[in-house]
């Protein structure tokens, strides 16, 4: 029977462990985010979506590249949205993956009071384990949002029936 710090162990290691990526606020550190040549999916503040390679990137402009060396420009005020696709670290899956099945194989090891076998078999299965998890890892991408701008909200007064009215406008 596995101790229970074993077992704890183990589904520490094999529960998936999702990382975000921290939506930028202001346009100004878009550049944090971004690099020439990253491919983006730019929404306007008209609804209309833009993808392309990322061609230049300043506090105010972002241009994405267009065939024949065309670029299209995007003031800062005409963004709602810029979304990017990200790729899973290898090294992570391969790391996750050794750790799952080498310490996974010494836990059954042990708890077969046979822990001279620990060695290298289970380095080998953890090279097998590090294989799979990096071929897992380099296939799985998320698109995620690098960029939202805030949503406008404009107020105003007018005359309503007896009296004056208030509203509030909000867009996005």
């Amino acid at each position: 029977m596995f101790p229970r710090a074993a077992v704890l162990v183990l589904l520490l290691m094999v529960l998936p462990a999702q990382s975000l990526a921290q939506t930028v606020v202001t346009f100004d550190h878009l550049a944090d985010q971004l690099n020439a040549g990253d491919r983006v999916r730019i929404v306007d503040t008209a609804g209309r979506e833009h993808t392309g390679a990322v061609a230049a990137l300043s506090r105010e402009v972002i241009a994405l590249a267009r065939g024949g060396g065309a670029t299209e420009r995007f003031a800062r005020a005409d963004v709602r949205e810029v979304w990017m696709r990200r790729h899973d670290p290898v090294r992570n899956g391969a790391l996750i993956g050794f750790a799952a099945v080498g310490v996974s194989y010494c836990a059954l090891a042990v708890s077969w009071d046979n822990a001279q076998q620990c060695g290298l078999p289970a380095i080998f299965l953890g090279g097998v384990g590090a294989g799979l998890g990096a071929l897992v890892d380099a296939a799985i991408s998320r698109q995620g949002v690098v960029f939202r701008a805030e949503a406008p909200v404009t107020w105003r007064l007018q005359p309503g029936r007896g009296g004056v009215a208030a509203g509030a406008t909000l867009r996005w």
